[in-house]
């Protein structure tokens, strides 16, 4: 995923493998800053991940939103702990922020503010969640 994301429509290029092991790694950093912070999932943030995922994706690869997420939800479920989940979240991250470039990152980050605002209540946790994953990516968050 090593190019640059429109910032409203998909990816015109194909997938690579590289690719959808990133979509996955997304998929997961998004699905734990929904739980992880408030141990609940609201429908209203499932729906946003959902569509935020399809930003990241190329024209006519709807099917990889589903696989992506189902992956991204087995491996958290398989987890089991707030420490193994934290673990696993910190090696997506780090891929990430090796693979992808500043504004691809920074594409992250203003999903992540999207699937945090998407049931009307953005809470402190999501708020550190999400300072905290702009650190790790390099992005400066813009106060206002």
């Amino acid at each position: 995923m090593n190019r640059k994301p429109p910032p409203t429509s998909t990816l015109l290029q194909p997938m690579t493998d590289e690719d959808r092991v990133d979509l996955g790694a997304i998929a997961f950093v998004f699905l734990a800053c929904s739980e992880l912070t408030d141990r609940e999932l609201a429908p209203e943030e499932m729906g946003a991940i959902v569509s935020r995922i399809h930003t990241w994706l190329p024209v006519g690869d709807e099917p990889s939103v589903e696989r992506a997420l189902r992956a991204a939800v087995d491996d958290y479920e398989s987890l089991g702990t707030s420490e193994a989940r934290l673990q696993r979240l910190g090696r997506h991250a780090a891929r990430l922020t090796r693979r992808l470039n500043l504004e691809q990152r920074t594409h992250i980050i203003t999903d992540l503010i999207a699937i945090a605002e998407a049931d009307g209540r953005v809470l402190e946790s999501e708020s550190g969640f999400i300072e905290s994953a702009a650190r790790t990516f390099g992005v400066e968050l813009s106060r206002g």
